[in-house]
């Protein structure tokens, strides 16, 4: 079986810095893919997995690492090379910012110029927020969505009783 830890070391040795973003956000969407259906990821026929990622406009060495796990069948790791991947950016001081947003997508430069350019950005819709954004930076969240202004509230009124 193949160690996930080594084979994001592997995948970090070998992707240009430019590209751990898009790495990053493959192995995300990936991995989101094999914790939410575990098999659907392993019966997909390596064709039919190229394919996927070709669209994913993945990068080489990513590649050829997804199609190695599939291969030897130790696909179901991927959410644990992903938590690797994580931490080796971390340990490079490289921000991972995760975006949450409900209609209106946040302008990611404005991030960059608060986190550094190398930040790692990962914006997405969450149907589940009625408004406002969700900001992630490593174990740290910042919410101003509507849900959260509402608990605020709330709190403030029964602490007032």
């Amino acid at each position: 079986m193949i160690n996930h830890a080594l084979a994001a070391t592997a995948l970090l040795d070998q992707v240009e810095s430019s590209d751990y973003g898009r790495c990053y956000q493959v192995l995300l969407d990936l991995a989101e893919i094999a914790t939410e259906c575990p098999s659907k990821l392993s019966n997909l026929t390596t064709s039919q997995l190229k394919s996927l990622l070709s669209t994913q406009g993945t990068v080489k060495p990513l590649t050829n690492l997804v199609l190695i796990l599939h291969r030897d069948r130790s696909i179901k790791i991927i959410p644990k090379v992903l938590s690797a991947f994580e931490r080796q950016l971390r340990r490079l001081g490289i921000p991972i910012i995760k975006i949450d947003y409900a209609k209106t997508q946040v302008d990611e430069t404005e991030i960059k110029k608060q986190f550094g350019s190398n930040s790692i950005i990962i914006s997405r819709l969450d149907s589940n927020l009625l408004a406002g954004v969700r900001l992630t930076v490593s174990d740290q969240t910042y919410e101003n969505s509507l849900r959260q202004q509402l608990r605020q509230i709330s709190l403030a009124l029964n602490t007032s009783e």
